[in-house]
């Protein structure tokens, strides 16, 4: 029985057969009585009548209702043959004007229908249910709105370009600058997603495998940093896409990847790396950015320079709505032995501010870069300890020894040796041989020498609570290393 009536039997509609073998009939359960009380407008056969033509429609019932905001729900049961399409279906019943109407919801794997879709095959059924003389009319206009009104994008193919492209390099974990390009064609919540190729011929997900996605704007541009590599990728993606983050093979279209766009680096020579001496050394400025501190920090590099006394400074300067910071990087690689920094008072640097005195090797080799640290910074806690002294990875407590380094000049100095590692902080002007203030020796984890180098460098630590407040300046008055 339906609403206390018998069921009409399905019949066929304008010469298009009987109906399709697993369209509902009345000997079936009705499974959804639950939300399909009653049938509105029009015989409750209308469904099984047209099994080949129901509006496609990918997602659940609900989301279906609250995507066209339905007052009523009807539903007519049913299943499709194609493997594909063998979830029920649905009938809501909505507004159009003052008038209630059914509408027949084919779920499937294809892409939502547009309103206009909906609309007509809503007006199909009611010109069907009014009149029988309407019954041609209404499988036209049917026809019309599923064969000519698919998929928003059936028409129309979104596609990617670059408007700005880095330069052709091999790569590194140091190496980063940015790309930007536009996008025709996206749909809200879809992203891009960058890849850079290195030498090596392995595409890495970027800017960092922690943050795969890169947001389009309102005006269809998008812009990110990334490692340098051979060749660069971009691919415009579903919402809930999950990248690799190495591959060997480019995802390619299809699926949630709606488009992908390549290009070849820039195959003009690389720039002349801008560089200063200090104490005898020369040292490369970095003005590519990095994502030290938990996010991609600017450099700039007019933020390092030295002075008439032959002081290098590091400074933390406001740019245009961003931080810059500053790096510089020693051009050769020391090997075991003493490097010993003498430091400008820094018991007052913002709690955000990071300043890194470190060895560093670029080369993937060493898992943990033969990164030894001395680093002063609160960490964006202004109660906290301002020192410690850190052999990679810092995640294992005992690789990290903090400590509070007071107001007025330090030097700060390690020595490597094979297996050992031993850290000293003393105060001037008491000299390099007066006493520590803090001194720690590590003998596990210790690298091997190989391609590293010394940094120095100043940067903003990631810090939502208390971001930096105001410019930072360091003086770092000699640096010296003793075999």
């Amino acid at each position: 029985m339906w609403g206390g009536r018998p069921r009409p039997q399905p019949e066929p509609l304008l010469g298009l057969g009987q109906p399709h073998k697993n369209a509902w009939t009345p000997s079936q359960p009705d499974v959804r009585r639950g939300h399909c009380a009653e049938q509105s407008r029009g015989p409750p056969h209308f469904a099984n009548s047209f099994n080949q033509l129901a509006i496609q429609y990918n997602g659940s019932e609900s989301s279906f209702k609250k995507q066209i905001g339905r007052k009523r729900t009807r539903a007519v049961m049913r299943k499709h043959a194609d493997s594909r399409m063998d979830r029920a279906t649905a009938c809501s019943a909505w507004r159009l004007g003052r008038k209630s109407i059914s509408c027949v919801i084919m779920e499937s794997d294809a892409a939502p229908p547009a309103s206009s879709r909906t609309e007509g095959f809503c007006l199909a059924h009611r010109l069907y249910s009014s009149h029988a003389y309407w019954k041609a009319a209404a499988f036209a206009l049917l026809t019309v709105f599923l064969n000519g009104c698919g998929s928003a994008r059936s028409d129309f193919s979104p596609s990617i370009e670059f408007s700005r492209l880095p330069r052709s390099d091999d790569g590194g974990t140091e190496s980063q600058a940015f790309i930007e390009g536009r996008v025709d064609g996206a749909r809200a919540g879809e992203q891009i997603v960058l890849f850079a190729k290195s030498g090596t011929g392995v595409w890495w997900v970027q800017p960092f495998a922690a943050q795969p996605f890169t947001a389009i704007r309102s005006d269809l541009q998008w812009r990110n940093s990334t490692h340098l590599g051979t060749e660069y990728a971009a691919l415009l993606v579903e919402p809930g896409y999950r990248p690799p983050e190495t591959t060997d093979r480019l995802p390619q279209k299809g699926g949630p990847v709606i488009a992908v766009a390549t290009a070849k680096g820039e195959a003009s020579q690389r720039p002349a790396s801008r560089t200063l001496n200090f104490s005898g050394y020369e040292w490369e400025i970095r003005g590519v950015p990095s994502n030290r501190g938990g996010a991609t920090n600017t450099y700039d590099p007019a933020n390092a320079w030295t002075d008439t006394n032959g002081w290098l400074h590091l400074r933390i300067a406001r740019g245009l709505g961003e931080w810059t910071c500053a790096e510089v990087t020693l051009t050769r690689s020391l090997g075991y032995g003493s490097y010993v920094f003498d430091v400008h008072d820094v018991s007052q640097l913002d709690p955000a501010a990071v300043l890194g005195m470190f060895t560093w090797d670029d080369s993937l080799i060493d898992a943990n870069h033969r990164e030894m640290d001395t680093e002063i910074s609160r960490w964006g806690d202004p109660g906290g300890k301002n020192a410690q002294y850190v052999v990679q990875p810092y995640y294992v407590p005992a690789n990290v020894v903090r400590f509070s380094a007071p107001a007025g000049r330090l030097t700060d100095s390690f020595r490597w040796e094979p297996g050992r590692v031993s850290f000293k902080t003393v105060r001037q002007p008491d000299g390099r041989s007066g006493q520590a203030i803090a001194e720690h020796t590590f003998t596990s984890g210790v690298p091997l020498p190989g391609g590293e180098a010394v940094h120095l460098n100043l940067y903003a630590f990631a810090d939502k609570k208390r971001p930096l407040q105001h410019e930072v300046e360091v003086v770092i008055e000699k640096f010296d290393y003793l075999p």
